[in-house]
């Protein structure tokens, strides 16, 4: 662009991206042209149908590793756009917990940005006190769950089973699957309250959430539950004890620090952060 257009001030949107399609159109041409010859050199025919066209100018883009990353978009096939998108990352998947794919996007959009380091590494830290108070179903998992009867408790007139040597909680099988055994945990539940006939069991092939747990007397380190017309019985038991700092390292942190590798940054020490607020005030 500076040698193209030098007169284009290359810190104003508009004429970047109204100069850019300028020079894409130029580039488009001359490449669809040369599918003429390649497909008759390489290929050997002389009909083709390869085509490309210029789609988005970005203002900047993130790669975390290849067909991972995320555009801050100004312009979408001719029109003027302001928008962030995203290809391959977990914020576009429906199993992502709602709170931390809205954070993760908001993370995403900062590093686009340009903001700082330790702008970013503030956030993130106090997001992390942050989940202590959000509900239970914003940062669940959701998925479907597959097999439990395989896996599971057998169930013997209306009432589950225990398998001969098991303890009535956690009667999976090993290799059991983390979120199935979470279904497993939820039915024993319904099963141990006597809920039977007022809640159904999850089933297989049914959608749920599920969260990791604290130590408790069951023996549970996961519960899944519906996310609508659950007994109250069992909700309270996972306000009780739900690990939040579980879902936070396992199911949030990890993706956060794929962005950090990709940049070159180090996950900030939550535990010297609090040190420094401290000694700050």
């Amino acid at each position: 662009m500076e040698k193209l257009y030098p007169e284009v001030d290359t810190n104003d949107t508009e004429q970047m991206a109204s100069t850019i399609l300028k020079v894409t159109a130029g580039v488009q041409d001359f490449l669809n042209g040369s599918f003429d010859m390649y497909s008759k050199k390489f290929l050997n025919v002389d009909e083709h149908k390869f085509d490309i066209k210029q789609e988005v100018i970005a203002k900047a883009g993130f790669w975390t590793t290849k067909k991972r990353y995320a555009l801050w978009i100004i312009n979408k096939n001719g029109i003027i756009k302001d928008e962030m998108a995203y290809t391959g990352l977990d914020v576009k998947r429906s199993s992502f917990p709602i709170a931390f794919k809205t954070f993760s996007v908001e993370i995403l959009t900062d590093i686009l940005k340009g903001e700082t380091q330790e702008s970013i590494d503030n956030k993130i830290v106090a997001f992390k006190d942050f989940v202590k108070t959000i509900e239970p179903i914003d940062i669940a998992t959701s998925t479907s769950v597959q097999n439990i009867q395989k896996f599971g408790t057998f169930k013997k007139s209306g009432r589950l089973k225990v398998r001969e040597g098991q303890k009535p909680f956690g009667t999976w099988v090993k290799g059991t699957p983390a979120h199935v055994k979470a279904a497993i945990s939820y039915n024993e539940l319904i099963s141990y309250y006597n809920l039977e006939k007022k809640f159904p069991l999850i089933s297989s092939s049914e959608k749920v959430k599920w969260l990791y747990l604290k130590a408790n007397g069951f023996g549970m380190d996961a519960i899944a539950f519906k996310g609508d017309d659950d007994p109250p019985e069992v909700m309270d038991f996972i306000n009780q004890y739900i690990d939040r700092n579980k879902m936070f390292n396992k199911v949030l942190e990890s993706k956060l620090q794929d962005f950090y590798d990709a940049l070159k940054w180090l996950m900030p020490s939550f535990e010297q952060k609090k040190i420094n607020k401290f000694f700050e005030l």
